[in-house]
């Protein structure tokens, strides 16, 4: 029988332990060129500590079957902090998979013939903070013939630091022999995606110098280079393309040598042939022009894969133009579209090298991420491995809903977007005339975009009665260069704008209660969130509450202080730094927090590279101080992004309880509870003036 009670005081079958034990997740599928029978990925996994592992299953295997394990708990983890995002950290050759540990930041190898992980790069005798090695190393791709491969190497030795005032980021060709290491590409601030042509003789990689981000002006250069089995010999290297204000990603060979890139010449990412590669004037020919949907996603991590060329059919490539895979010939331009479930969404395509399958890992906000095999001979689809169980019935599951609102800044209309995850629970409905808290979950970036993978932690809020908007501000990817290029200069400007904007859109539509709008993001998203809470001029403000995961507080901190990937992100987001300082702390939550007068809670990570937890501990201080609602949670294990299951658990618990104190319900789950300062006796939600439509 279906009760009646308040929202947010629904039971839920779908409790915090169950979140965090359902969250695995698989980064990267690969595939050792020489064996089409077997594929592995790489799988998070929070409930072992968080560490990343590889799996394998035979490629005809059922979805029943039990995934192969290579690499043992404890001791190893595949993930490196390139960038301080990492990604791409392991590749498979001839039976051998080489990859990158965090533990120590070095390279290990382990094979069929020998499971027991062996070091292959070595600490540094004279160097080991933490013992780790200075070295990071990231996105592998071997020679064709010889026992080299390439890989991205960052170097964080600190006289390198010291000359260079940064850590430096090389192309490095290793020996697997020996373990030399051999720079191929160096000079300019970033590299990325090393790939060998199929002759063995060339490597295509990008390149990009600052105030550039990877999904900025970017430039393609080819590298020559040739081996006599123990060493290299790095020949020329040629730019291929690049241009101002040009993007260039994903770089890949056709089995014929053709060279393909992914590239936003017409305003949206497409797919785009190096013609005339080897003259003195290359140029770009669109492969297939889509200015609806887009190719490829922001490179925050490397390894990503939007297309892949077939191995045994030089004319096919696979592509995922907003999700959707589809065979695209080169020659012709045709296109085979396949259809996946509903609401499904594929992330990342490889094929079998003998062009057999097709893989693709493949998101819903329904279920949990899977790997879905494609026979290309027959068209049959076949979910081929589920990261997890899914969990959450029919009842309890909220399906979102796309929205799109007008913006509101004056002189320059525009269109924002989110997804609406509506209260659901099939044990519970409110009181007749009620309408439901929403939370506004802000994406990180903040050049990124709403994620439409399921996510257990959305479902957490809405079976408890909570709504969910996932916002897509002005700036977000997926929308084409233009949208994208929208923020820059006006970060802390239209995001704000847009949440707010978006929150009373959901009002005037009947949708949720105004006097129980919360917001909370991660990263850039608690920046916004933080933002929100501190620039509203609306009267009432419009958020009750809001939460920060580790949030940037002080925007000229981000820009002296953060990580070398991102040091010059803010001046092309915000202003020139120093010169334009004062715009960094006019928009700056921390210098301003007598206009912050709402209850918000933090969430940081004491090891976070990106956002040093100083930022928000100052932050939180002041408040607490000043009479401000607030509390403060920290991880002395976790960095920027929580990967922990214990950590997820109390964050999003916590999360929880702070609404309920804030909102004046009753959370039915027992043993949330996070010490908050200065709560009143009673918490009820404030009445605004303003009234539901």
């Amino acid at each position: 029988m279906v009760q009646v009670k308040e929202y947010g005081e629904w039971e839920s079958p779908l409790k915090s332990d169950d979140v965090v034990q359902a969250s695995n997740s698989i980064a990267r599928m690969y595939f050792d060129r020489f064996d089409s029978s077997k594929i592995y990925w790489d799988e998070l996994r929070p409930t072992e500590g968080g560490m990343t592992t590889i799996f394998s299953k035979n490629v005809t295997d059922s979805t029943d079957g039990t995934p192969e394990r290579w690499t043992p708990q404890g001791g190893c983890d595949v993930y490196d902090m390139v960038h301080e995002y990492g990604g791409a950290a392991y590749m498979v050759n001839n039976d051998v998979i080489y990859f990158s540990n965090l533990v120590d930041n070095c390279i290990y190898t382990v094979s069929k013939h020998d499971r027991v992980p062996k070091r292959l790069t070595q600490l540094s005798e004279t160097e080991n903070p933490g013992n780790k090695s200075p070295y990071r190393y990231a996105d592998m791709d071997f020679s064709r013939a010889d026992n080299f491969f390439f890989c991205v190497r960052e170097d964080h030795y600190s006289a390198t630091v010291e000359k260079d005032g940064q850590c430096r980021n090389t192309l490095v060709a290793i020996n697997t022999n020996t373990a030399q290491q051999t720079i191929f590409a160096t000079g300019n601030d970033f590299y990325s995606t090393p790939r060998v042509s199929p002759d063995g003789k060339k490597v295509a990689y990008i390149t990009w110098v600052h105030n550039n981000m990877p999904w900025d002006e970017t430039q393609l250069y080819i590298g020559h280079f040739h081996t006599n089995g123990e060493k290299i010999h790095v020949g020329e290297h040629k730019k291929i393309a690049g241009e101002e204000n040009l993007n260039l990603m994903e770089p890949r060979w056709t089995a014929d040598g053709k060279l393909l890139v992914v590239a936003d010449k017409d305003g949206w990412w497409n797919l785009y042939e190096v013609q005339h590669l080897h003259s003195d004037t290359p140029t770009l020919k669109c492969v297939h022009q889509d200015k609806a949907q887009e190719l490829g996603s922001p490179c925050w991590h490397l390894g990503y894969r939007s297309y892949y060329p077939n191995p045994k059919n030089a004319d096919q490539v696979a592509v995922l133009y907003g999700g959707k895979p589809a065979l695209l010939s080169i020659s012709s331009g045709s296109y085979k579209e396949y259809t996946l479930g509903v609401s499904e969404h594929a992330s990342y395509c490889i094929f079998s090298p003998d062009g057999a399958y097709l893989f693709l890992q493949v998101v819903s906000p329904m279920k949990p991420s899977k790997i879905v095999r494609i026979n290309v001979t027959t068209g049959q689809i076949d979910d081929f491995y589920y990261s997890g169980k899914n969990i959450v019935e029919e009842p309890f599951l909220s399906v979102p809903v796309k929205k799109c609102f007008d913006t509101p800044t004056k002189g320059s209309p525009g269109k924002a977007y989110g997804y609406y995850y509506p209260p659901k629970n099939g044990n519970f409905k409110a009181p007749d005339g009620s309408l439901p808290p929403v939370l506004l979950k802000v994406h990180g970036g903040p050049t990124s975009a709403a994620s439409l993978a399921m996510d257990l932690q959305k479902q957490y809020f809405t079976s408890r009665g909570i709504a969910i908007f996932d916002m897509d501000y002005r700036g977000s990817t997926g929308y084409g260069t233009a949208y994208r290029n929208l923020l820059k200069l006006k970060w802390g400007v239209y995001d704000i704008e847009d949440c707010l904007a978006g929150a009373l859109y959901l009002v005037s539509e009947g949708l949720v209660d105004v006097d129980k709008l919360l917001i909370s993001g991660g990263s850039s998203g608690g920046y916004t969130t933080l933002a929100c809470l501190t620039f509203d001029t609306n009267k009432p403000r419009v958020f009750a509450a809001g939460t920060s995961y580790y949030g940037i507080c002080d925007l000229s901190a981000l820009a002296e202080h953060t990580h070398k990937f991102e040091s010059h992100y803010p001046d092309t987001m915000i202003a020139e730094y120093p010169k334009q300082a004062d715009i960094y702390k006019a928009r700056s939550p921390l210098f301003h927090t007598e206009q912050f007068k709402n209850p918000c809670c933090f969430f940081q990570g004491l090891l976070d590279k990106v956002v040093p937890p100083a930022q928000s501990q100052t932050m939180y201080t002041t408040l607490k101080d000043q009479g401000t609602t607030c509390a403060y949670v920290t991880f002395d294990d976790e960095g920027h992004g929580f990967k922990k299951a214990e950590n997820k658990k109390k964050a999003l618990d916590g999360e929880f309880y702070f609404y309920s104190k804030m909102l004046g319900f009753e959370a039915a789950d027992p043993d949330i509870e996070i010490p908050i300062a200065n709560l009143p006796e009673k918490q009820n939600p404030k009445k605004r003036h303003r009234k539901n439509k």
